[in-house]
């Protein structure tokens, strides 16, 4: 059997299986959904939603996470974290912003790029703990 490719990509993947990937991705969500129980318990926030969104693009595989919390005052502060493939390797994406009637305003962003599944899984999960561990205020 040939190593798969991913679609858009002419190398074979890394000898990181599926599981291993599948298991990195579930331990980023995992990230993700402890952070919006955390925000539940908060008095300032009003509701929590929480999206892991693979992409439907057959060009360039992608996965998205959106925790966004609508606060108490009116204002959304929405925890984004993108991960695609760029190039050879993989782009990560991690960016916190605050909505509120005049739009969104971006209070972080932070871009990596890393080469191989085994480097992006090993890295994701620790770049999602730091995306939900910067301080905002949520007022």
């Amino acid at each position: 059997m040939t190593d798969p490719t991913w679609p858009g990509s002419r190398e074979p993947t890394s000898s990181l299986d599926l599981g291993q990937m599948l298991a990195g991705l579930g331990a980023t969500d995992a990230v993700l959904q402890g952070h919006s129980v955390a925000l539940r318990g908060n008095p300032a926030v009003s509701s929590v939603t929480v999206v892991c969104e693979p992409s439907r693009s057959s060009e360039s595989p992608a996965i998205e996470w959106f925790c966004d919390a609508e606060l108490t005052s009116g204002v959304a502060v929405s925890w984004n974290l993108l991960l695609y493939r760029k190039g050879a390797g993989w782009a990560v994406q991690r960016r916190i912003s605050r909505i509120d009637a005049g739009g969104s305003d971006p209070l972080m962003e932070l871009d990596e790029v890393v080469d191989g599944e085994a480097a992006m899984i090993g890295l994701l999960t620790t770049l999602a703990g730091e995306l939900v561990a910067a301080t905002v205020p949520l007022e």
